[in-house]
């Protein structure tokens, strides 16, 4: 009947399915042996890397101590028989120190060696186990297939409980000396105290950044996340930075140089981070114009200024004003892109603050009357 053949395909799709599920597994511990196998041919590498290493402290070793008994006997006893030359024989006591205290560091990277050589071999041994006793369940269970995901974690879990059964006293012993552990969280980032240099520039893991000029000679803290950092006065937020990677990385904002700059326009084509002070190619090529038509001085410091106003009007104006005059075939002057920018630079608004009336406070607290009466 038409019920009857709906359940029967329901029945076989539920089978491909739970066959599916079979077969991804196998897949899965498939993949697990494989990786298994490679961290024991990665383990089995380091060994053969330590015995190495081990091998060559000990040829340095033997080299060490040819030289230290080369006359023969025991060298210090030797040298004080001699009736030699008192500095020489200064000079050859010197030379013994220097033998003895590079032997004891042989000796020292040694030990290590083989401590690391010992650990690797356990911890070989102890994988080794881990899959025979593995293997060998599979082998008495008779077969690798399981009939789903659900069915191989109950399987393992029972082969865990069974290889665990053997140490649960142990296991009590040490449940019942542990302590409650306090839960707090661990810190995203690090903390590096710095000084802020005269170039209004810090340096923080081998990279250097910028940071608002007046912050120039105090020491600030700075919070390296792994994005960014974040740079700290007092306990303030002063400024906030993305982070660069890398040995002589830098990250400058021309935005925290500029004024410094202005002061000074003969530094500019010497400046180390020169490339940071164009914003945008318009500004690039503003600056090249200037340069080919003025002097070096005069084409830098009215570049300066031009970058100055910007900070303090508006990039995007500015660089509308600069596009604006070089399609007009303008140089890029000072007094002419202030003129077009209308001279008006943001004013901070003025605040009016009233009298406190300190007696209002005293309403705050409780039984003030009382306080104030005795």
């Amino acid at each position: 009947t038409e019920k009857s053949r709906a359940e029967a395909a329901r029945a076989l799709a539920q089978a491909e399915k739970a066959v599916s599920q079979i077969k991804r597994r196998v897949r899965e511990l498939r993949r697990e042996r494989g990786k298994v196998e490679q961290e024991l041919t990665e383990i089995s590498a380091q060994q053969a890397a330590t015995r190495a290493q081990i091998d060559d402290g000990r040829a340095a070793l033997g080299h060490w101590l040819r030289r230290y008994y080369q006359h023969g006997g025991e060298p210090g006893v030797g040298h004080l028989l001699s009736a030699r030359e008192p500095n020489q024989l200064a000079r050859d006591a010197y030379y013994l120190e220097r033998i003895g205290r590079e032997k004891q560091a042989i000796v020292t990277r040694l030990r290590a060696a083989e401590a690391r050589h010992a650990a690797q071999a356990e911890a070989i041994e102890l994988r080794k186990k881990q899959v025979l006793a593995l293997e060998q369940q599979l082998l008495v269970r008779g077969s690798r297939e399981f009939e789903s995901a659900e069915a191989y974690a109950d399987w393992l879990a029972e082969v865990l409980e069974q290889r665990n059964a053997s140490r649960g006293d142990r296991l009590k012993e040490e449940l019942a000396a542990l302590r409650p552990l306090g839960v707090r969280r661990l810190p995203s980032y690090s903390i590096v105290d710095v000084l802020v240099g005269s170039g209004s520039t810090i340096r923080v893991k081998s990279a250097t950044y910028t940071v608002p000029p007046r912050l120039i000679g105090e020491r600030v803290r700075v919070r390296v996340f792994d994005d960014r950092l974040e740079v700290y006065l007092a306990g303030s937020l002063q400024a906030e930075r993305p982070r660069v990677r890398g040995r002589g990385a830098s990250h400058v904002d021309w935005r925290d140089v500029i004024g410094g700059l202005v002061r000074k326009p003969g530094a500019l084509r010497r400046y180390r981070y020169r490339e940071a002070l164009f914003p945008t190619a318009t500004y690039r090529r503003a600056y090249e114009r200037l340069d080919d038509a003025l002097s070096s001085w005069a084409a830098d410091m009215n570049y300066l200024q031009v970058l100055h106003l910007a900070r303090d009007v508006g990039l995007d104006r500015i660089e509308q004003i600069l596009a604006g005059l070089e399609s007009a075939g303008e140089i890029a002057r000072f007094e002419r892109v202030a003129g077009l920018a209308g001279g008006e630079r943001p004013t901070c608004p003025e605040l009016a603050v009233g009298d406190v009336e300190l007696g209002a406070y005293d309403g705050l607290t409780p039984d003030a009357s009382e306080e104030a009466m005795r």
